[in-house]
């Protein structure tokens, strides 16, 4: 069976930096500790990426599924993914749109999962789960692009080949190479 589950968000920032944020893979090791185990990007080209990922589907529980993930940005403001559980042929098919007006950048995520036929019962939980992780990546994800404008602002290039990510003091933080 199918279900969807749909999230709409906005933020104060440029739609580019969005963009970067949703296609920068490296910092899910680093920042999204809660959600994912690991994330291990298998193949980059382009505008492509295939990812192994193991995903905390219930944080705080310790119980990992592991997924093959294909992630692709569509320009100008698209990204599209599709994750399919290990040995299984239950699948997650996502969209995110972008859209910027007057300086906001608004998000439209959508995903549709197919699930096993005995989850049927509890498809009210499943979308409530879905909601809190999706929640728990936005709180962390939006720190990251707050720190990332403000660092372009001050003249630091963006984007993976411009520095890396470390921890400092115990939190994930992306440390920059140079100035434009």
């Amino acid at each position: 069976m199918k279900i969807v589950h749909e999230k709409k968000r906005e933020v104060n920032l440029p739609m580019n930096i969005v963009i970067e944020n949703f296609c920068d893979l490296d910092h899910v090791n680093f920042v999204h500790k809660r959600c994912y185990k690991y994330c291990n990007i298998i193949r980059r080209r382009k505008n492509i990426m295939y990812l192994d990922v193991g995903v905390y589907p219930v944080p705080p529980l310790p119980f990992v599924q592991h997924y093959t993930m294909f992630h692709e940005f569509i320009s100008p403001n698209k990204i599209v993914h599709f994750s399919k559980k290990r040995n299984s042929s239950y699948h997650i098919r996502s969209q995110v749109d972008f859209e910027e007006k007057n300086g906001k950048t608004y998000i439209h995520h959508k995903h549709e999962l197919v699930i096993p036929f005995f989850l049927i019962p509890f498809k009210k939980l499943v979308l409530k789960l879905v909601d809190r992780w999706s929640d728990i990546l936005w709180n962390e994800d939006s720190e990251i692009m707050k720190i990332r404008n403000e660092q372009i602002q001050k003249g630091f290039k963006d984007g993976s080949h411009c520095g890396r990510w470390v921890f400092k003091d115990g939190r994930p933080t992306f440390e920059f190479y140079e100035r434009n």
